[in-house]
C-alpha cells in the first residue's frame, strides 16, 4: 500500500510539472542575427549562445554579446520588440500585398 501511494503521488507530481513545463513554453528567436550586434549573423552549424529572459529565447554571435545582454538586458529587450514589431508589420503588409 505505501508503495502504491508513493506511485500515484509521483505520477501526480510528474503530470504537474508537464501541465506547468508546457504553459511557460519558451518562444524562439525570430532572427538570424545577433540582438546585441545586428550586424553580425548567426551561424546556423555553431553552437548558439543563448539565454532565456521572460520567457522568450535571445541568441547571440559570441560570449561578449551574451555577457552584455545578461548584465543588462533591458535594452536589448527593448530593441527586440521594436524589431519584432517591424518584422510582424512587414509580413502583414507582404501578406495585404497577395
Amino acid at each position: 500500500m505505501k508503495i502504491l501511494s508513493i506511485a500515484l503521488a509521483l505520477a501526480v507530481s510528474l503530470a504537474v510539472c508537464a501541465e506547468e513545463e508546457s504553459e511557460t513554453a519558451v518562444k524562439p528567436y525570430p532572427f538570424d542575427f545577433c540582438i546585441v550586434q545586428e550586424d553580425e549573423k548567426l551561424d546556423p552549424d555553431a553552437e548558439p549562445y543563448a539565454v532565456v529572459h521572460e520567457g522568450r529565447q535571445y541568441r547571440f554571435c559570441c560570449k561578449d554579446c551574451w555577457s552584455e545582454f545578461r548584465e543588462n538586458p533591458a535594452p536589448y529587450v527593448k530593441k527586440f520588440k521594436l524589431l519584432l514589431e517591424k518584422k510582424n508589420e512587414e509580413a502583414g503588409s507582404e501578406r495585404a500585398d497577395d
